[in-house]
């Protein structure tokens, strides 16, 4: 397997709960020496690898960039209906729908990834960092609310509390809070950013 499709799988297994060790190795075409992969060659390792979640994520993606966005929506499906009980599915297809802009289609999706897993962690990443108008910050903070009454302590509680304190102006508190966050769920780049927010804010940066 080459390196950059071997890394963006192992980011993908981090960043979500389930991780499939199998690995995917497509052909390396070239072109005046610059390797790419194919449509061809992410559909025939989809064939090969059926039950690969991973596998199948990555010819999404790749349809995505493609433009191919109902190829990507069938991929997704497909896996939903093949994996119900996986928070990563659902979050896949969730994601697709945000980037269409098919939010109350997201928002169903996005669901079913917190309710299999309130703290899925791709999920809750993805949700955190819709803020820029105010239906995307309802958007936000209805899943949060979601995902904190199911998980009181889990990390969308933590978000919805240093927002909370954004909104108050209580720039300190926030930033504690997101600090304190940071080292409870080190893996949750949204708290980084909401460090850097309020050290802004409080014009530390």
């Amino acid at each position: 397997m080459t390196g950059e499709l071997e890394s963006s799988n192992r980011e993908l297994a981090r960043a979500t709960r389930y991780f499939n060790e199998n690995e995917v190795q497509p052909k390396l075409i070239t072109t005046d020496s610059k390797p790419f992969f194919s449509t061809d060659d992410f559909e025939k390792e989809s064939r090969l690898n059926p039950d690969d979640i991973y596998v199948q994520r990555q010819l999404g993606l790749h349809y995505e960039s493609k433009g191919d966005y109902d190829s990507a929506k069938e991929v997704y499906l497909r896996e939903v209906r093949k994996n119900p009980g996986n928070p990563d599915a659902h979050y896949f297809l969730g994601s697709l729908y945000a980037n269409l802009g098919e939010m109350q289609k997201a928002k169903f999706s996005f669901e079913e990834a917190l309710y299999i897993d309130p703290n899925h962690g791709a999920t809750i990443e993805a949700i955190s960092m819709f803020m820029d108008s105010s239906e995307e910050k309802d958007f936000s903070n209805d899943l949060l609310m979601y995902s904190s009454k199911k998980a009181p302590d889990g990390p969308a509680k933590h978000i919805a509390n240093i927002r909370e304190a954004m909104g108050a102006n209580n720039y300190i508190e926030a930033l504690n809070l997101s600090q304190e966050a940071v080292e409870k769920y080190p893996q949750q780049t949204s708290f980084v950013q909401l460090v850097g927010e309020n050290q802004l804010k409080l014009g530390r940066v």
